[in-house]
């Protein structure tokens, strides 16, 4: 009977436990829902470079956004339209623009680019455990270089900072995170037109976004991680143009803005975005993928010092103009295209007002315009919009099923403590009226005898 008393004890407690735990878990259940949603867009890309060099042996390099396709991330980049005189060439996962400097009288050259792009957004929380023990052995040998020697002036105030907030060193969550973490309060955001090498960042504390991503990427070789350097292009549709002269020639960028970040390796889930500069609340987790249109132009392990300072030196020596913009329809990019060959501005058929759009998870979109037109024909003017629509759909889902989810194991697990505490009530209110019925007896015996006196 004892036993059965402290096992019904120790159920009890272990069941107040669980309900403190998932009390103080669920926020996290309701993150981990959205981390995993997915994001699709369209962008599209307008390259013109015109130069005076002329006779000369060599030819001025584009490398367009590169096809990739992983876990992660999807992208498919198209070639749509190529005037003037570049020369389309292809470099593993890139197309490449050749304008070649041999003609006479310079050389000019128009690219129309469309990149279709798909993430799927996963934001690790501290919660999760991702060993390494689980990286595949081919992963280490091609992503764990040996670290800058500059790194070693840090090496013991790394390990410090990683030390007092308790990481586990075994766990790619936490070392990452807390790595960042660390370069983001002990280093300064500082933009630069040219790359520092790493002894410049430590010794001066400061680098813009590839810099601190170069540092955080050694230290993730130093303590055995796979990392790689992802170079990409936010696009900002406010139409905002900046201007970068170089003695005469210049650069214009429109509706972008060039950015890179690192890629950690993480058991299950492949490559995970760490921006360190870029973020939502201090979280390197959940930075430009999750925020912005994001294009992705390259993945690389070691920066190449020297393009810059080459791609100056000719900029400097010749007149040239280099100009990219980025549109997030194509009607806008086509505008820019005439706009770009002297044509004129292309015609938009007028699309009927859309008076209501109905969206079903993983269900067919029904659009009704105004006057009750068919909207068929004007679906593919949409579909982008609808598609982000549908997406956000299928997010609000599965964040529903999570949180009933969380909501019955909440009630199964509160029910064990009450039918316990009941239970004890019960077998308690028993136990009271059997020794009252015992009392009464007792009192009726003594009565009884009383009387026979």
């Amino acid at each position: 009977m004892r036993s059965r008393v402290e096992f019904r004890r120790v159920l009890l407690l272990v069941s107040l436990i669980l309900i403190i735990l998932l009390a103080v878990r669920m926020p996290t259940v309701y993150v981990n829902a959205v981390r995993y949603a997915e994001t699709k867009f369209t962008t599209y890309y307008i390259l013109h470079a015109n130069t005076t060099a002329e006779d000369v042996n060599d030819v001025l390099l584009f490398n367009l956004p590169m096809n990739i396709s992983d876990f992660s991330v999807e992208q498919k980049v198209l070639l749509v339209r190529v005037e003037g005189d570049f020369k389309v060439l292809r470099e593993d996962d890139h197309i490449v623009l050749a304008l070649p400097l041999n003609k006479s009288g310079g050389a000019e050259g128009y690219a129309f680019i469309k990149i279709e792009t798909k993430f799927k957004l996963i934001i690790p929380s501290l919660y999760d455990n991702k060993p390494k023990s689980k990286i595949p052995e081919g992963i280490l040998k091609e992503y764990v270089r040996e670290p800058d020697e500059a790194v070693k002036s840090i090496e013991d105030e790394v390990d410090e900072y990683l030390k007092g907030h308790g990481v586990n060193m075994s766990n790619i969550v936490e070392v990452a995170y807390w790595t960042a973490k660390y370069i983001m309060e002990n280093f300064e955001y500082e933009a630069s037109g040219r790359p520092r090498t790493l002894g410049e960042v430590i010794a001066t504390r400061k680098g813009d976004c590839d810099d601190l991503s170069e540092l955080f990427i050694n230290l993730m070789w130093r303590y055995g991680i796979p990392a790689q350097l992802e170079e990409v292009a936010i696009c900002i549709d406010t139409d905002e143009v900046k201007e970068y002269e170089f003695d005469g020639s210049k650069v214009i960028y429109k509706n972008v803005g060039y950015h890179a970040y690192a890629l950690v390796y993480m058991p299950y889930w492949g490559w995970i975005p760490v921006d360190i500069t870029v973020n939502e609340n201090g979280n390197p987790f959940s930075g430009s993928r999750v925020h912005f249109r994001t294009v992705i132009f390259d993945r690389v392990l070691e920066r190449n010092y020297t393009s810059f300072s080459e791609f100056e030196s000719f900029m400097k020596k010749y007149n040239t103009t280099v100009e990219e913009i980025y549109e997030d329809d194509e009607y806008g990019a086509e505008k820019e295209w005439c706009k770009l060959l002297g044509l004129p501005p292309p015609k938009k058929e007028e699309l009927p007002r859309v008076v209501e759009v109905n969206v079903a998870p993983d269900e067919n979109v029904t659009i009704t315009c105004e006057g009750g037109i068919d909207a068929s024909k004007f679906l593919s003017e949409s579909e982008s919009k609808v598609e982000i629509l549908l997406d956000e759909s299928k997010i609000t889902n599965k964040i529903t099923k999570m949180k009933y989810v969380a909501i019955i194991v909440f009630l199964a697990l509160t029910a064990i403590p009450l039918y316990l505490v009941i239970s004890r009530f019960r077998k308690l209110e028993r136990s009271i009226e059997k020794n009252l019925k015992e009392v009464r007896k007792e009192l009726e015996r003594r009565n009884e005898e009383q009387m026979k006196f």
